[in-house]
């Protein structure tokens, strides 16, 4: 019996070290300045909108990393990011402000080949790695509002002045019509494996353009919880 038990942590140790799933969370230093704008129809004021910033939009997605490869590692990890934002709209049909509550959202997806810089282990029950990565990433991101979209959610330049702001039509209008931006990473971070249960905590440093008008690349820390197979 003794030898059986052996055995089994034997085995998930091998298995353990060839891939590993879960879920991570984290911040993020995105950032986007608020701002008051005029609605202008033909040069003449008619109304204005405004949003207030944020910064460091939080995320949540899942991990899949493949240790079994020789020299390096495969990782892949898909998030979803969110900041809310207040937004206000006034015409002449609207003279007391409309305040309504936005968020910014983006998903993303990470591709990452990793290496070991140290790696150390108590046999047949934990181990402890620091490592290093670099790869390609890719995001898709609601719009911030600007007088162009508000056009298109009221039907025209000339409901600028007198026409009704719908939320809902504004809503789809930002699902509709999605940003994309690509870019490339460099992460650093620490492992620490206990039988088949995983930890990671990682920094990832994000170069890409056009997440935000604000944001030309990003700092990315998150904490890994998972399952090693």
């Amino acid at each position: 019996m003794k030898y059986a038990i052996v055995v089994l942590m034997m085995m998930a140790n091998l298995l353990y070290g060839f891939a590993g799933l879960g879920f991570t969370g984290g911040t993020n230093s995105i950032k986007q300045a608020g701002g008051e704008n005029p609605l202008t129809v033909d040069g003449n004021n008619v109304g204005s909108f405004s949003h207030n910033g944020f910064q460091n939009a939080g995320s949540f997605g899942g991990y899949l990393y493949i240790d079994a490869l020789p020299i390096i590692d495969l990782d892949i990890e898909l998030s979803v990011k969110a900041a809310p934002y207040k937004f206000v709209f006034q015409n002449d049909a609207t003279p007391d402000p409309d305040s309504l509550q936005y968020a910014w959202a983006s998903s993303s997806l990470y591709i990452t080949v990793q290496k070991d810089l140290l790696k150390t282990s108590i046999p047949f029950l934990a181990k402890m790695r620091m490592f290093a990565g670099a790869g390609i990433n890719n995001h898709t991101s609601t719009p911030m509002v600007d007088q162009e979209m508000l056009e298109a959610v009221m039907g025209g330049q000339d409901e600028l002045e007198d026409g009704t702001f719908d939320s809902d039509k504004m809503i789809d209008w930002l699902a509709d019509n999605k940003e994309t931006a690509g870019g490339f990473h460099v992460q650093l971070g620490a492992q620490f494996k206990l039988l088949v249960f995983d930890s990671m905590l990682i920094y990832r440093h994000v170069f890409t353009d056009g997440i935000t008008s604000d944001t030309n690349g990003f700092g990315n820390l998150n904490l890994r919880l998972g399952y090693g197979l």
